[in-house]
């Protein structure tokens, strides 16, 4: 597929699919149905008419259609794909079977893949959701006595095969119907998600025939309950049971193990269950399983005596990782389940007792998974900080997949540091589906009692400063009794979202809430794809005109991004994909075929290219994005040769980027699994990049931490602190660039609390400047899990949290009189700030900048009534304002010349036909005297967020 193709399928798109692939993150909203075809055609269409009555009789709801409701329009769909040069391809009469259309694909010779010669349908018109149940359904058969093919339903985010179980039939020489049902992990948009069957399975000869897909999305069905495999041997719930059964056990069992009793009891008193125990009846035999895995040389397992401990089980084991590993799962302690099938849809829960002798806590992660998934982990949240103390952990687990005996296992990774981990009374219960995964137990970890103490503290330090105003009459003496006010207009700090170029100009006006909300929560923008390079190019227009819209906001405009190698994310022009020498098979470049010189010139130029275009209309640019995870630019031009985050083409690039923008731009790079998830190789990477971009003749301003959460997660403030002052250590500023929460099983009270403790934290850390939500509503999300909004714009717990902080506890308003001096001090987050001071005859309203290390304005009011001139400077950081007024009838014009720029207003006073004007220039998001407040500095959100107004929605 070209890059074009890509990029033509994405962009045809609703834009809800982001291009920044995330792997770890799992528990998705659904989008809704899939389905774009209804029942009423299908009932004119005589196979797809009985096709339907065969699924209603074993007790299903009726479908939709997702191609065509009848059987000629499906067809068509399909295309057969190698055939030309691995495959002969022949239509076949079928006037006595139930369908209409069939061909004959013979294959003469081995080839090297099995998909070399396949047939596939992609969906076009209609949009995937997580959790979305379909049926796929063919006919078969094998001319010459037997043939095997390989169904699958895909999309383009990741290559993970969506069908359930049964996927993969072997078929002899009569015709048969087969089922494949089909369950999605995770959302795509139109065009980039499809159904298909590899062929190329040897020298063989197969008919197919008669296919359709049906969709279940909107009615009660889960996939476990269609039918699957032969249609002589299927029924619906699974036929033939090879992939587990998700009806689960009738009964609890009788155990004589006085631990699994309690147990037994302990979840029974929850409602929970049945369920039945997987590895043994008895913990000891359980923990005989587990076996010590990975890098093995690094540990050490032995016996641990608990006899004098309290606790419910005999047996424990104790695990030393004696040196550092490269990852978590370097060093695991896993069990196989060997003697029992999982089916996609099962509910398990893993009970673990954890402690560790170590001074420090010990940092685990405990996972289920199955052998073709080994990257997926079906716990919904897994990753506890492990005390001294033994502590029993509850880990619910929901299946997506089907597993064969001695496929699924369960495990607990270890290599997250040098430290020694007991573990004693482990189990597995399998409730299949009596029970949904939300209401299982989970264990839960609070942070410390005085997080919030300390965090308010370092805000203190960090975020607040002291201003002082100074009231002076005409002469200049200082004004006793005057009365002041300190009024924030605009927060220093960044907080922002991203904008969708294409939706936001193509599809919304002035009043629709994707506009008005974000003019209200925040100061900060990016674009999410339309400073991609391919897309850049192919849409800017659309990107000019979102960077205009955030410039009439006086927004702070950051360039996401320069340079990202994501080719199979359109994010790469055709040219530059040909000359990396990508392999499309493979999904990597091949050094050997690249043209280095073309990819470096071409790179460096477009660098130079969309930095110089925008100049200071972006206030910051991130040159490079993911490189730890898409180094594919780096490895066309210096092949495998160098460790790419210190290639010597990151010193040209970022030199480019520094002589192409404005002087003082901040240049960063950007990343994920840099603070979320057990990725402690790719931290060591992105630190290494950090110092090498840094140590170069261009420097490196800031680093950014792509903060993509699920429940299993989610950190502690301790960590993200730990985290954070790691990168902090190099000496470069950090941005929290992509937060979001995109887990379904998470309930939405609990995003929030997590939500309030991530905020503060990162607000609270001296080196962060900017915190980035990734979307606010759900319809528009990458992961349809946006933040604060739902998708008819219900507001979400967490929006709440966020006004809080921002426009509460953060916002500050302090009033008072002047002393003797003539001085009033305020204690204020740092930002710009309206400050007025009036006395019985007169009234001056001036601004000023409050930054770190403190500011002062001195004030002048009074006057005879006549024209009078005020001037407010302001050196940016720790200057004097300075303001004039003539009185209640003047004429008052202040300039300021601070961080927001420079700015003039009129004001005729009480007595005359007033007039304003703000004009406002330099790097930052300008701020006038007297502005107009609008977004994240406006009167209106103030009048929403502090209560003075309507709050109705825009």
């Amino acid at each position: 597929m070209s890059s074009e193709d890509r990029f033509d399928q994405r962009d045809d798109s609703d834009e809800r699919f982001s291009l920044s692939r995330r792997p770890f993150m799992s528990g998705l909203a659904g989008l809704g149905a899939a389905g774009v075809a209804g029942i009423a055609g299908a009932q004119e269409d005589g196979y797809y008419g009985t096709l339907v009555s065969d699924l209603t009789e074993m007790g299903l709801p009726e479908p939709s259609f997702v191609y065509a409701d009848n059987e000629s329009d499906t067809w068509d769909a399909y295309q057969f794909g190698g055939t030309e040069e691995f495959a002969n391809v022949s239509g076949l009469d079928v006037e006595d079977r139930p369908f209409g259309h069939a061909s004959r694909v013979e294959i003469p010779e081995e080839t090297d893949n099995d998909y070399d010669v396949n047939l596939r349908a992609d969906v076009s018109d209609s949009a995937a959701a997580e959790g979305d149940v379909l049926l796929g359904v063919a006919y078969l058969r094998a001319p010459e006595g037997e043939a095997e093919v390989n169904y699958h339903a895909r999309y383009a985010a990741e290559y993970s095969n969506e069908v359930a179980s049964d996927s993969q039939p072997t078929f002899g020489s009569e015709w048969e119907r087969y089922y494949f049902p089909i369950e999605y992990g995770t959302g795509a948009d139109a065009g980039d998600w499809w159904t298909e069957f590899w062929l190329a399975y040897g020298t063989q000869t197969v008919d197919v025939g008669g296919l359709a897909l049906l969709d279940y999305s909107d009615t009660d069905v889960a996939v476990g309950d269609l039918p699957s495999g032969a249609a002589s041997q299927a029924e619906a719930g699974g036929g033939d049971d090879s992939g587990g059964s998700n009806e689960g056990p009738d009964a609890w069992p009788e155990v004589e193990d006085a631990y699994y009793s309690s147990l037994i009891d302990e979840l029974d008193g929850m409602d929970l269950g049945p369920g039945e125990f997987v590895y043994a009846d008895n913990p000891a035999d359980t923990l005989s399983t587990y076996t010590l895995g990975g890098t093995t040389e690094a540990a050490e397992r032995s016996s641990l005596d608990v006899s004098d401990a309290d606790v419910p089980f005999d047996e424990a084991a104790r695990l030393d990782v004696t040196e550092e590993v490269e990852n978590n799962y370097s060093v695991n302690f896993l069990g196989t389940v060997a003697d029992r099938a999982v089916q996609s849809g099962d509910v398990l829960l893993g009970v673990a007792y954890l402690r560790t002798p170590d001074e420090e806590s010990a940092q685990v992660t405990y996972k289920a998974s199955e052998t073709d998934n080994v990257a997926q982990n079906y716990v919904t949240k897994g990753a506890p900080s492990v005390g001294s103390e033994w502590e029993r952990y509850y880990f619910p687990v929901e299946f997506g997949v089907d597993g064969e005996p001695g496929d699924w296992w369960t495990e607990i990774w270890l290599g997250a540091k040098v430290q020694t981990v007991d573990v004693g009374g482990l189990a597995l219960i399998d409730f299949g589906g009596n029970d949904d995964v939300g209401d299982l137990p989970v264990w839960e970890e609070s942070p410390a009692d005085d997080w919030e103490e300390q965090a308010d503290q370092r805000i203190e330090e960090n975020r607040t400063s002291e201003l002082t105003v100074s009231a002076v009459d005409e002469s200049g003496d200082p004004i006793e009794g005057a009365d002041v006010s300190v009024s924030m207009v605009e927060h220093e700090f960044r907080f922002g979202t991203m904008v969708n170029a294409p939706h936001l100009v193509e599809n919304t006006e002035e009043g629709d809430p994707y506009r008005e909300h974000r003019k209200e929560l925040f100061n900060t923008g990016v674009l999410e794809n339309y400073h991609k390079w391919a897309f850049w190019e192919r849409g800017q227009d659309s990107a000019d005109a979102a960077v205009d819209w955030m410039e009439d906001q006086d927004w702070y405009v950051r360039g996401h991004v320069a340079l990202w190698a994501s080719i199979d994310s359109a994010a790469v022009p055709d040219d530059v994909v040909d000359a990396m020498g990508w392999d499309d098979d493979a999904g990597e470049v091949v050094p050997s075929e690249a043209d280095s010189e073309y990819v470096r010139t071409e790179t460096t130029a477009h660098v130079e290219d969309i930095i110089g275009y925008y100049g200071d209309r972006i206030d910051e640019w991130e040159v490079i994005n993911e490189l730890t995870h898409v180094p594919g630019f780096v490895r066309a031009i210096h092949g495998d040769d160098v460790n790419p985050v210190e290639a010597p083409v990151l010193d040209e690039w970022f030199g480019t980027a520094r002589e192409a923008g404005p002087d003082g731009q901040p240049l960063g790079i950007n990343d994920y699994n840099t603070l979320v998830g057990p990725y402690s190789g790719t931290r060591d990477q992105y630190e290494t990049q950090i110092q090498y971009v840094r140590d170069t003749d261009a420097g490196l301003d800031f680093a950014g931490v792509q903060s993509h959460f699920s429940q299993s997660s989610a950190l502690l403030p301790s960590e993200v602190m730990q985290g954070l002052d790691r990168y902090a250590d190099d000496d470069v500023r950090l941005r929290i660039t992509e937060f979001d929460m995109s887990d379904d099983t998470w309930p939405e009270a609990d995003k929030a609390d997590f939500f309030y403790q991530f905020l503060k934290t990162v607000y609270s850390h001296p080196a962060v400047d900017q915190f980035l939500v990734w979307g606010i509503n759900d319809e528009l999300h990458w992961r349809d899990d946006a933040v604060f909004f739902s998708a008819g714009w219900e507001e979400k717990p967490a929006l709440d949290r966020y006004r809080d902080l921002v426009f509460d506890q953060w916002w500050t308003e302090e009033s008072g009189t002047t002393g003797a001096d003539g001085q009033f001090a305020a204690t204020g987050h740092h930002g710009e700030y309206e400050v007025t001071v009036s006395t019985d005859d007169a009234e001056t309203t001036a601004t000023a900048t409050l930054s770190a290390g403190g500011d002062s304005v001195e004030v002048q009011v009074g006057g005879d009534g006549g024209s009078a001139t005020a001037t407010d400077t302001d050196d940016g950081t720790n200057g004097t304002d300075t303001a004039t007024d003539s009185g209640t009838d003047g004429t008052d014009t202040a300039t300021d010349a601070g961080m927001g720029g420079t700015g003039t207003a009129t004001d005729d006073g009480a007595g005359g036909a007033g007039t304003d004007a703000d004009t406002t220039s330099g790097d930052g998001p300008g701020l006038g005297v007297l502005t107009a407040l609008t977004g994240l500095a406006g009167a209106g959100a103030l009048s929403r967020f502090r209560g003075d107004g309507d709050d109705s929605e825009a």
